[in-house]
């Protein structure tokens, strides 16, 4: 049995067509989805940069909490080569993502030309080009157990998308922004898609690869999620991360088809997610708020959700959308199953294999969130609760702001003082998870926006 998976330190869900994008191409992830369970709901848990280790190798929350110390306990990664199972990271120099040495049999350092012209100078196609000959070579050996990681910065990449790419949606913010209403973007989508293409088409598309610009229908717009969809904000899309989106999805093609021949010899696991979804905290909007509230710029919605697609290679069909909260944490029990190697109790996660083989089940009721010592959230089906510890001021409170969800899919709408009893009972939720006493208990002047 194999594993690969391909990570990023940023991927922003707004940007792809298998989560309801229309505009940005992602045909290669569009075409991955039609076979894959898509997470829907899927979150990161430790946005602390910081972080001296991440969830995909403990299974475990990595922010900061009273009663635990993760970075000083065994990565639960090792057991899978205690078992026997190969593991090989190939990542990208410069990752926000934290790596001991020890986890990984072997590692190779990937870097890219500082300011690529050419899609072949960049480190995600050089990365993709070592992960494809990892593949090759461990289909020489189908009985050997073996992870393949993959992990790349994905779209926190600090320069400009190379040629062609870099002019992709040059059009793309100015035509967005035309939107000031959800009924707006929805009478000038098919414009707009005109437009880009045109762009696309005309001047930089190769016939034969880049000829489409929209995401499969099937996929994108029947069955987008709610939350998934594409932001309905002026200025939300941004044209340079659009490119870099493309050409990931362009260098996801090479890949993919590695691991169908892969999966010729053996049973194949096959992930794409990211540690985040956007990598800025600007852009907030705190007009509802009348405060700048710093846990809506470092948690909020858009930077918190991540994308994960996982297919099996079996013959038995796979749902094709999975709606229930999942985290980070629950990758590493879901492949520690996957090779049959016992979880270690001091995993949090939970395993989604079950998922993968067509079960219905609630993974869990709450997602939980952390950066630093003071910022904390739950996430709940119904509600997202976003704390910030009153560490400087007087009194064992919190403040704190809350949204509806899957309504208020942007974080724009605080009802805290609407709901006093939900803000009550998660932040005693989130004081029992972190160990924190009395110093997550919140009073209602504590609520945002003040009266």
């Amino acid at each position: 049995m194999k594993v690969v998976v391909l990570s990023f330190d940023s991927l922003p869900v707004s940007y792809l067509g298998c989560y309801g994008n229309p505009w940005v191409r992602t045909p290669h992830l569009d075409e991955l989805a039609v076979d894959s369970v898509v997470f829907d709901l899927h979150f990161g848990e430790n946005f602390d940069a910081d972080a001296r280790q991440h969830a995909w190798w403990t299974g475990r929350y990595e922010f900061r909490r009273i009663d635990a110390s993760p970075a000083e306990e065994p990565a639960a990664l090792l057991s899978l080569r205690s078992a026997g199972v190969r593991t090989r990271l190939v990542i990208q120099r410069g990752s926000s993502v934290p790596v001991p040495a020890e986890l990984f049999d072997s590692i190779t350092w990937i870097e890219g030309t500082e300011d690529p012209q050419a899609e072949e100078e960049t480190a995600i196609a050089r990365l993709v080009e070592q992960g494809c000959a990892a593949i090759r070579e461990s289909a020489e050996n189908p009985q050997v157990p073996e992870l393949i990681w993959l992990h790349a910065r994905g779209v926190a990449e600090e320069s400009l998308p190379p040629p062609p790419y870099d002019e992709f949606y040059e059009d793309l913010e100015e035509l967005t922004s035309l939107f000031d209403e959800p009924d707006d973007e929805d009478d000038f989508a098919e414009e707009l898609e005109d437009e880009l293409a045109e762009n696309v088409t005309a001047d930089n598309a190769d016939a034969a690869s880049l000829s489409a610009l929209s995401s499969d229908p099937e996929v994108a717009a029947s069955e987008s999620s709610e939350e998934g969809t594409a932001p309905r904000r002026s200025g939300a899309l941004d044209p340079d991360d659009a490119g870099w989106v493309t050409l990931l999805d362009e260098q996801l093609g090479s890949l993919h088809t590695a691991v169908e021949e892969l999966a010729r010899e053996t049973r194949v696991l096959f992930a794409v997610t990211a540690a985040m979804g956007s990598v800025a905290e600007a852009d907030v909007d705190f007009a509802n708020l009348e405060t700048d509230f710093q846990p809506l710029a470092v948690l909020r919605q858009s930077r918190i959700q991540s994308p994960l697609l996982m297919r099996v290679s079996t013959a038995a069909p796979l749902p094709g959308r999975f709606g229930g909260l999942t985290q980070s944490v629950d990758l590493l029990p879901t492949l520690l199953e996957w090779f049959e190697v016992a979880i270690p109790a001091s995993v949090e996660g939970k395993s989604m294999l079950p998922i993968l083989q067509g079960e219905r089940v609630v993974l869990r009721e709450s997602a939980y969130l952390g950066a630093g010592e003071h910022f904390r959230g739950v996430r709940t089906p119904e509600f997202s609760l976003l704390l910030q510890d009153s560490a400087t001021s007087r009194g064992p409170q919190a403040t704190a702001v809350l949204f509806v969800k899957p309504d208020d899919r942007w974080d724009v709408d605080n009802v805290a003082r609407q709901y006093p009893e939900v803000v009550e009972n998660l932040t005693e939720e989130l004081r029992r998870f972190s160990g924190r006493g009395d110093a997550l208990t919140t009073e209602e002047n504590a609520f945002l926006p003040p009266q």
